[in-house]
């Protein structure tokens, strides 16, 4: 059930990451504790079952992603980097890996929202492990250069933060994880 696909995509790539999902969305799904995971793929423990969407996932203002509000500024997070990472669910198949994600993230200082990073991954196919294939995510584009295969947030960037990530394959949306680590 976790790998079904979900409807057909219907943002421009080159849309993806709008600022209205900062400004104007309605998060899917609003955090104040780190760390967290979501997949909307399976209904995890601890997981609200509102976040098991599977791929039909977006809104108006933050067409064809889910989107993910963070209060950084709670306890947990106080003088603490946070690592964020979004990639297509833990139970989509290893194979076939043509999978592909755009995940954006915004910062909010107390006056204005920004554009933080923004990362477009696709699936590189490994060697089985224990048998079965495994689909690994190689960053292919992002603003902040760095090796890591997600963002991190400095302690005392912001005070807010959002994060939207699609997950597709040929075109149609796949179920999300996304994971937030201090």
């Amino acid at each position: 059930m976790g790998d079904a696909a979900g409807p057909p995509l219907v943002t421009p790539a080159a849309q993806l990451g709008g600022l209205s999902c900062a400004t104007d969305a309605t998060p899917n799904a609003t955090l104040s504790s780190i760390p967290f995971q979501i997949d909307t793929g399976g209904n995890f423990g601890g997981q609200p079952a509102s976040d098991f969407v599977g791929g039909d996932y977006g809104q108006p203002s933050c067409p064809d992603q889910f989107l993910v509000e963070m209060d950084l500024s709670a306890s947990n997070s106080t003088g603490n980097a946070v690592f964020l990472t979004g990639e297509w669910s833990v139970l989509t198949p290893g194979a076939p890996c043509g999978y592909t994600t755009t995940i954006t993230i915004w910062g909010y200082d107390g006056s204005n929202w920004t554009r933080f990073d923004q990362l477009v991954t696709r699936g590189q196919a490994e060697p089985p492990i224990d048998g079965g294939a495994f689909c690994h995510q190689v960053v292919t584009s992002r603003e902040i250069q760095t090796t890591l295969g997600g963002t991190w947030i400095p302690a005392g960037t912001f005070a807010t933060a959002r994060m939207a990530v699609v997950a597709s394959d040929c075109g149609e949306k796949l179920p999300v994880d996304i994971v937030a680590e201090e």
